[in-house]
């Protein structure tokens, strides 16, 4: 994903994530996600990320600079068009005017929603739409997935237009990891540690055990077992035949995510601990 001069911009006008995520009309958690470029950002709300830092969208997302012009035969309207949307796709911005929301129905019934960036939604149905796939993993807009495809029985991508309030599984705050298995009604929950760094830069896989889950998941090794550290630094060992979803918050699987929700946590303490311009007033009044 492109890097974003968010970050810097903001702090430049000092304001906290927190605070520009209301001048955006949006999420302070969405607000993490794009600085960290966990996702891309939907056009709608870069345009009004941009209008809250006063800014334009190529100082914004640099990437979107214009590159020197070409000689030769003079583009079509639909080169055009499809020029301007890669270019949009490589500075990390979403073209797509559609939230997706993808509906998975298991064998026995299950329902799981889960809201996806329009990549992985085009992605994911190319994958569905095949038979021979077995535990696909996937970014939502919140979540890590891992889904068992051969005990999925339909898949529906649906859509919709505008301002979406709030996205489903905005919980990741509790660093819950949630295990459903092909047997069990109801998921077996486990607290759990973030990851402290990337895959590739930990050299024992201590600090990144759930991007390190996640990577075994996709190898497409059916018989493996895989395992992660609870909170109590306590071994789980998953047969992987007996999985329907494993669902992790990104939080807990992009180090970066997890250093931007920090920041913007230390950034919140710091501005409720500063006295108001008015109560600074009241005590030079005494």
């Amino acid at each position: 994903m492109a890097k974003n001069r968010i970050p810097q911009l903001r702090k430049s006008r000092g304001l906290t994530q927190r605070a520009l995520a209301e001048l955006a009309g949006t999420s302070q958690q969405q607000i993490q996600r794009i600085e960290a470029g966990a996702h891309g950002v939907r056009l709608e709300l870069a345009i009004r990320i941009a209008a809250a830092l006063g800014g334009e969208l190529g100082e914004i997302f640099p990437s979107l600079a214009a590159p020197p012009k070409r000689k030769g035969a003079k583009p079509s309207r639909k080169s055009k068009q499809t020029s301007a949307q890669e270019k949009l796709l490589e500075a990390g911005i979403d073209p797509d005017p559609a939230h997706w929301t993808a509906k998975f129905i298991g064998y026995d019934g299950r329902i799981f929603l889960y809201d996806l960036p329009s990549d992985e939604k085009s992605r994911l149905e190319q994958i569905f739409s095949r038979p021979e796939n077995d535990i696909v993993v996937f970014d939502t807009l919140s979540h890590r997935i891992a889904l068992n495809a051969k005990n999925i029985a339909a898949s529906h991508f649906l859509f919709d237009f505008g301002l979406v309030s709030a996205v489903r599984g905005d919980d990741e705050e509790r660093h819950e990891l949630k295990l459903h298995l092909n047997s069990a009604k109801e998921a077996v929950v486990f607290e759990v540690e973030p990851d402290r760094r990337l895959l590739d830069d930990d050299n024992d896989g201590s600090l990144s055990q759930l991007q390190n889950m996640f990577f075994s998941l996709d190898s497409g090794f059916e018989d493996d077992v895989v395992w992660f550290d609870d909170v109590d630094g306590e071994r789980v060992y998953i047969r992987q035949p007996l999985i329907l979803a494993i669902e992790v918050p990104l939080i807990c699987c992009n180090p970066t995510l997890w250093n931007a929700y920090s920041e913007g946590f230390s950034e919140d303490e710091a501005a409720d601990e500063s006295p108001s311009p008015l109560e600074g007033s009241e005590n030079d009044a005494h």
